[in-house]
């Protein structure tokens, strides 16, 4: 006997919104087969607090709980970093002593200064050493005039103006006369290259107007910080310590004069060129002189300078 079929019948739940006639019962979308119901849809309306609880639970409480633990975290490492910068302000070691809140251009000096060479003096190098050089012109160059012990030169005196802005050359003037003297400072640069030899050169055309010969004292100044440019004058310039040299010139003969001396990395050394004699009342300024010069540092072999080479050492 062939089985039985069962008969059944569809009913579809009218729109909900407008489309149910009024008064009449809302039914779901289902199924009647013979005596049994099956419905497509769950009979119990699901309300929208159901399904937004349900969304919350599944993914936005994770998220803010990350949030939360990424804003604690930020405000932590916030005091922490607070706490620390109190701590190295407040030490009396730090900068030895100098608030660095309230430090001025004349105070660069007391700053700190590490060796960026880290680890060098581990490798292996050649014995003897492999022989190396390297120019270092001054780092500051400053005129003063003995007759007028209070004049501040200028310590830019090649500054103009641009279309795109002020514009200030490395050049610097280095004048020689019975009463200006001229005072450089250099700073040792480079790793283990301490063996340094000051040289002063001048071309025969920079001598050829000399009434006869001159003699130029070379004097170690007693200097070893930054020289302010700005304020140096005849009357403030530091005390000379040693007298390094004498040089002297004859008219039209040019001039190369050095002097070797040990120059630790990043010490300063500070010279003073100057007539001999220059302040002293007992010597003629009547034979007026001038030597004069423009230092470029874009010069790799000029033929007037007044320079460092510095050597390999030991």
């Amino acid at each position: 006997m062939p089985p039985r079929t069962q008969a059944c019948r569809f009913s579809i739940m009218p729109f909900r919104y407008g489309l149910e006639k009024k008064g009449e019962a809302r039914s779901p979308i289902g199924t009647q087969c013979d005596d049994e119901a099956y419905s497509l849809l769950s009979t119990a309306p699901l309300s929208d607090t159901d399904f937004s609880d349900n969304v919350r639970l599944s993914s936005l409480r994770p998220t803010t709980a990350c949030n939360v633990l990424t804003v604690l975290f930020c405000f932590a490492c916030v005091a922490i970093n607070w706490s620390i910068s109190i701590a190295q302000t407040s030490s009396p070691a730090n900068l030895s002593g100098v608030d660095v809140r309230s430090i001025s251009r004349n105070q660069y000096h007391t700053l700190r200064r590490p060796s960026p060479f880290i680890g060098f003096d581990r490798i292996s190098r050649a014995s003897p050493p492999i022989p190396r050089s390297l120019l270092n012109y001054p780092v500051a160059i400053a005129l003063v005039n003995s007759s007028h012990p209070d004049q501040i030169f200028s310590d830019d005196p090649m500054q103009h103006m641009t279309a795109t802005g002020t514009v200030s050359p490395e050049v610097r003037p280095v004048i020689l006369t019975n009463n200006i003297g001229v005072i450089v400072q250099f700073r040792a640069m480079d790793y283990q290259m301490e063996r340094c030899r000051l040289h002063i050169k001048m071309a025969g055309t920079d001598t050829a107007a000399l009434p006869g010969s001159k003699t130029l004292g070379v004097y170690r100044l007693a200097l070893d910080q930054p020289i302010n440019t700005k304020e140096v004058s005849y009357s403030n310039r530091p005390a000379r310590i040693t007298t390094v040299g004498n040089i002297s010139i004859t008219a039209a003969s040019p001039v190369d004069w050095h002097h070797d001396f040990r120059c630790v990395w990043d010490s300063i050394s500070t010279f003073e060129v100057a007539y001999l004699g220059q302040g002293v009342e007992e010597f003629d300024p009547s034979e007026d002189f001038t030597i004069k010069w423009w230092q470029d540092k874009d010069q790799e072999h000029p033929p007037q300078a007044i320079y460092l080479i510095q050597h390999e050492s030991s």
